[in-house]
């Protein structure tokens, strides 16, 4: 009975994984100078709530599943403590590390489970949620809009070309169109999300006529949201992957710089500019918290003594390293450094994530691509020739 229920809620978050149908908290430090900021505010989403469901249930297994931790393990505990007790917001740092907490114990849990089998599963469902949300971007560019109407149960905000805050682009002759956001919060994070979900598809699931048409529809869908980081990004993970020896990655390498150096000449003077500004925040915070960091979650409030009323003063810099090394400081920072990079240089999936992060903040600050990006780390090592 208890393996039936998982296995129906594991369906259901697999096709709802883009969805970010939300209950929103509202806590004083949310707000900041009359301004509620969406980063700062506890959010539990309904795919958090299956998760919690499916550990749950299970939590008999996780226990079985404890081992102690390792030396390097519990010296990431007391960096991540002291981030907490440290942080500017400790009450939302808590939080963050929390819901991390639940996110291990669920890839945990899948990692172990024997009769649930996750790459069969998303072998059949995967299709599916790529396809549904390809589909409402498509229609969102074109019809200059959001769908509205019950979609708004799978968490499509209201969108339009008349709100000044909306994403747009011009083409020429055929005028001004809606960058797509579909379900995600932002047309950078839907074409992230697109471009991994196909990239998972190419390289583990077979092309069959369902996954043809999401993956094509998905690459239409990636383009429409003119994610420029996006297509760099792309470009470099596939020179990772056709070429294998150093010398020339570090070619690749180079060329990569010289790309974000094209992306910065070709965007709008304003956006560069805002940009530098926040990548410059990002800089002087890690000057300023260079150990314990302003804590996890916590870097749109740095700015809160500002007294300005911009939106832009209050975003996380666009660049995930900086970001990531300002909230929880250098030496936690290294610690994942010195985990992360050899994983991520043999694997041109995450060699994408890596590159795409230096453009924006999406894989760890939108809910949507975090989960994507922990199901490819789990089914790959599921598809691991060492896994038992």
């Amino acid at each position: 009975m208890v393996t039936k229920l998982s296995y129906f809620l594991l369906v259901l978050l697999i096709v709802l994984l883009p969805s970010q149908l939300s209950f929103h908290f509202w806590p004083a430090w949310s707000s900041i100078s009359g301004l509620r900021i969406d980063y700062l505010s506890p959010t539990i989403f309904v795919t958090d709530l299956l998760m919690l469901a499916v550990v749950l249930i299970n939590i008999h297994k996780l226990y079985l599943m404890y081992r102690l931790p390792t030396a390097l393990e519990k010296l990431i505990l007391v960096f991540v403590v002291l981030n907490i007790i440290f942080s500017s917001i400790p009450l939302f740092s808590l939080y963050k590390y929390l819901k991390l907490l639940l996110y291990i114990s669920f890839f945990v849990y899948l990692k172990n489970q024997k009769k649930i089998h996750l790459a069969s599963l998303l072998e059949k469902y995967f299709p599916l949620t790529l396809l549904w949300i390809a589909l409402l971007a498509l229609a969102q560019f074109l019809l200059k809009k959001s769908l509205g109407g019950p979609l708004w149960i799978l968490g499509e905000r209201p969108l339009s070309l008349d709100m000044p805050l909306v994403a747009k682009v011009s083409l020429n002759n055929l005028g001004l169109f809606l960058r797509p956001y579909a379900t995600l919060p932002h047309p950078n994070a839907l074409a992230g999300f697109l471009t991994l979900g196909v990239l998972i598809q190419l390289k583990y699931f077979p092309l069959k006529k369902n996954t043809q048409l999401s993956t094509a529809l998905s690459v239409i869908a990636a383009l429409l949201a003119q994610s420029a980081g996006t297509i760099v990004a792309l470009i470099i993970s596939s020179l990772f992957a056709y070429f294998k020896k150093i010398k020339v990655r570090l070619i690749v390498l180079s060329i990569l710089t010289l790309s974000l150096l094209v992306v910065a000449v070709h965007k709008p003077a304003a956006t560069v500019t805002d940009r530098l500004h926040l990548l410059n925040k990002g800089f002087s915070e890690i000057a300023k918290h260079p150990i314990f960091g302003v804590g996890l979650g916590s870097f749109p409030v740095t700015s809160a003594n500002t007294n300005t009323a911009s939106l832009l003063d209050h975003q996380p810099v666009h660049n995930l390293p900086v970001l990531l090394a300002s909230e929880i400081g250098i030496p936690l920072f290294l610690l994942l450094v010195v985990y992360l990079l050899p994983k991520i240089t043999s694997d041109p999936l995450l060699v994408f994530v890596f590159t795409s992060s230096l453009f924006d903040h999406y894989w760890l600050t939108s809910h949507q691509n975090f989960l994507l990006l922990g199901f490819y780390i789990l089914i790959t090592k599921l598809k691991s020739p060492t896994h038992e």
